[in-house]
């Protein structure tokens, strides 16, 4: 299968969303485009671009910078941390509506979810911390990383 994609960024990660998590997301990828300030949905059977979909900001706020994205099963919502703007966005895994944000410390790069979906970690390299964040609750467990443990 080849895969092109249009408008200009890099891929900086893939999400598959399983073909059972909703008739209308069947077999779709997402694409974190960080130049772009968007996501890219994807039809996984034929790489067509279905669409894309920017990440929220206000006038003040920085050009979003999506880096990973994440599908988070129990909720059905597809997560993406915003390098630019220190948080996570969770849309609605079938209308790409944002349903929440939660902040984050500063430089998010890399992003995890525990095996029971119970919190998110998210690595803040500016920071030098790591941002937990509490799923249910949005919770915010900021732990920031000693000279030693870094």
């Amino acid at each position: 299968m080849d895969i092109s994609l249009t408008g200009s960024g890099a891929v900086t990660a893939v999400d598959f969303i399983p073909s059972d998590a909703s008739q209308t997301n069947n077999g779709q990828i997402v694409i974190a485009n960080r130049a772009s300030g968007n996501i890219s949905i994807l039809d996984a059977q034929t790489g067509e671009e279905l669409r894309t979909v920017d990440l929220p900001f206000s006038e003040g706020e920085k050009t979003p910078e999506p880096m990973y994205v994440y599908h988070l099963l129990s909720t059905n919502e597809i997560l993406v941390d915003d390098r630019a703007n220190n948080r996570v966005v969770f849309f609605d895994q079938t209308t790409y509506e944002v349903t929440r944000t939660v902040e984050t410390g500063a430089g998010n790069f890399h992003m995890w979810v525990d095996s029971q979906e119970e919190q998110l970690w998210v690595v803040n390299d500016l920071d030098v911390a790591l941002t937990v964040v509490e799923l249910e609750t949005n919770c915010n467990l900021n732990h920031k990383l000693s000279k030693k443990e870094a």
